[in-house]
């Protein structure tokens, strides 16, 4: 997730969503958590794929986030993935800006759903993008419904594991799983960014994100910590979508905002 003073400058920036859609919340509004995560009005929701040449989210990828999504939303008319664009390279190690990211976002946000659905769209990138502390981060969220996985920068990631062995493919794909559902639970309103807390539990020192290490939702988890949690989970044989989870008050926030 972005900082939060580059959250807030999000919704200046950014375009509002729905103008130039067919369908989803009326033109001038952005969807709020509350849209993404009840059945009501939206009963269910498509993930508008967008790649850069080259990139793909592999199709077990797929098929895990979606089973992650249905257990965080109410979407009775189901949660489903649809590969749309091929983008061109553009940033060939070169880091993103946010302003870029918006633009992007808005330009390629473009597949048509019926009116009973709300989409989320997810950029696969190359380059990298950094953060207001000049960290890089694997994966981002803004406004909107946005999702961006920086997949080479997490590719590199999971090469150099494990002092420089490297992860294994499953491994590397459970850490993409790791990062996009960690900004999948940021478009649903974690942590205090929509969906209000049942108990306190945001990190004060990074806004929008749990205090629990363990957590999914922890700020680590979209930077390189979910590399190293997933090769510590292989090294002691544990699968590795066990080490990666929502935590507790994480779960209760976005059960309270589903029931309403």
């Amino acid at each position: 997730m972005i900082g939060a003073r580059a959250w807030r400058a999000a919704r200046s920036v950014a375009l509002a969503i729905g103008a130039a859609l067919a369908c989803g919340p009326s033109a001038g509004e952005e969807p709020s958590p509350v849209d993404f995560v009840r059945a009501d009005p939206y009963p269910r929701l498509v993930i508008e794929v967008d790649a850069v040449e080259g990139l793909s989210l592999a199709s077990d990828v797929q098929a895990a986030l979606v089973d992650v999504v249905e257990g965080l939303v109410d979407k009775p008319g189901g949660v489903v993935v649809i590969v749309d664009d091929t983008l061109p390279r553009a940033h060939d190690g070169a880091a993103w800006s946010f302003a870029e990211l918006v633009d992007l976002g808005d330009e390629r946000r473009d597949l048509e759903v019926d009116g009973d659905a709300i989409k989320v769209h997810v950029l696969l990138l190359d380059g990298a993008y950094y953060g207001e502390d000049g960290g890089a981060h694997l994966g981002l969220a803004w406004d909107g419904g946005h999702v961006a996985l920086f997949q080479e920068g997490l590719m590199d990631a999971c090469a150099s594991g494990k002092g420089g062995r490297g992860l294994s493919s499953q491994a590397c794909r459970s850490a993409e799983l790791g990062v996009l559902a960690h900004e999948f639970g940021h478009v649903f309103g974690l942590v205090n960014n929509g969906a209000p807390m049942v108990e306190p539990h945001e990190d004060p020192a990074h806004p929008g994100h749990t205090d629990d290490p363990s957590c999914l939702m922890y700020w680590a988890y979209e930077r390189g910590e979910v590399i190293h949690r997933i090769a510590d989970a292989v090294d002691a044989g544990t699968p590795a979508e066990e080490a990666l989870g929502f935590c507790g008050p994480s779960l209760a926030d976005l059960a309270a905002l589903r029931e309403g």
